[in-house]
């Protein structure tokens, strides 16, 4: 988990994982990139009680130096990796019935599911009259994987501003991973006014040169993007 000036969400971002317990042994590496807000202190607050939740330091570099941070600090006995950003919330039951996935099928490197958006009002995710319909999106927090297929795909690309997570879904479909695709749903991305997906320009320039390097890579052999990966909401795989 990168956090930056995250002190409003990190709390309830945190305690989505934790609500989840009974179906892990979590080791949540929550990686501050040098916030000036109270992020850094709120963290340090629930680690003195929660064994689970570890605090990494670091000045301010971006979200993929801090996403790198968390990556170099895996623990060796780590079974499954997954991410989530500090200002979205784990949907009850993921990590019980994601993990069943793993569990059912030893071959499965990468489990993928959907992605439904909230507001940042709804502070305890969507209300069920407001909820749309959960897509699958070149969201990090929406696969989970297992340490030796996160091996094969490197590093965030720290030159990236933003974008480095669709940059590395890209680089993980390119390793040929055994993907579980599922219809449930798995994340809770929150849309507040700090998003940084709200600077178009920056996102646009961003996936400019990801969506380019992807090119590039496939004219020297990389594979394509495996059909049926990402398809609209009323034709979920099977």
């Amino acid at each position: 988990m990168p956090a930056w000036n995250a002190s409003r969400h990190i709390r309830d971002a945190i305690g989505s994982i934790l609500a989840q317990r009974a179906a892990a042994r979590f080791d949540i590496v929550v990686v501050d990139d040098g916030s000036t807000d109270t992020t850094r202190e709120i963290v340090e607050e629930i680690s003195r009680s929660v064994p689970e939740v570890r605090l990494i330091g670091q000045a301010h570099k971006g979200a993929p130096s801090a996403r790198n941070a968390a990556l170099d600090a895996v623990a060796s006995d780590t079974d499954i990796v997954t991410f989530l950003d500090s200002d979205d919330l784990s949907p009850r039951g993921r990590f019980d019935r994601d993990l069943r996935t793993f569990a059912d099928d030893e071959a499965v490197d990468v489990h993928w599911g959907m992605t439904l958006g909230f507001t940042d009002d709804d502070s305890e995710g969507p209300a069920p009259e407001r909820r749309g319909s959960p897509e699958r999106r070149s969201q990090l927090g929406a696969v989970m994987i297992k340490p030796a297929a996160l091996r094969a795909i490197g590093r965030f690309d720290e030159t990236l501003p933003t974008g480095e997570d669709v940059d590395f879904l890209l680089r993980m479909l390119e390793t040929q991973p055994r993907l579980a695709l599922t219809a449930d749903l798995v994340i809770l991305y929150r849309r507040h006014l700090t998003n940084m997906t709200r600077d178009t320009r920056l996102v646009r320039s961003a996936l400019t040169r990801v969506y380019l390097s992807a090119a590039y890579r496939r004219r020297h052999g990389a594979p394509a993007v495996p059909p049926g990966i990402f398809l609209p909401p009323e034709r979920p795989p099977k």
